[in-house]
């Protein structure tokens, strides 16, 4: 089962910055025939947080790549699946993420909001304004 340890494992993995040791650890898992749907879920949320850091710690160049395909992953939880609500959410945090690094690469740079606008499209405000309807399952 895909308990506290395996999450522990790759808390640790992220937090030395091993992402793409961590990345592999988790498409092995979700590679695997017998694994439980809530393990798949628990897996899906774990490795997009892991993509999620490692487009954080990676060059600008590179990081949508690894944007993306944190997002596909929710896709790979049925809308029937008891915990897709916390997966669309994990999706949700990863757009999150890439708007906030962009607004304090904005800010670093000293850039006002038109200049970097100007610089490097906000893509990340159509998808998070597409996770509204997420949002309002929970009111």
């Amino acid at each position: 089962a895909f308990a506290g340890e395996d999450e522990v494992f790759l808390s640790g993995l992220r937090q030395r910055r091993l992402f793409t040791l961590a990345e592999a650890y988790c498409r092995d898992r979700l590679a695997q025939p017998k694994l439980t749907e809530a393990d798949r879920a628990a897996i899906v949320i774990e490795y997009m947080l892991t993509l999620s850091q490692h487009a954080i710690y990676s060059p600008p160049d590179a990081r949508e790549k690894l944007w993306q395909e944190a997002r596909k992953l929710s896709l790979q939880i049925k809308s029937d699946h008891p915990r897709k609500l916390v997966v669309d959410l994990q999706a949700a945090l990863v757009t999150l993420a890439q708007g906030e690094l962009a607004r304090q690469e904005a800010e670093a740079a000293n850039a006002t909001t038109e200049q970097y606008a100007a610089q490097r499209p906000l893509s990340a405000v159509p998808r998070a304004a597409q996770s509204r309807p997420l949002l309002s399952r929970w009111q």
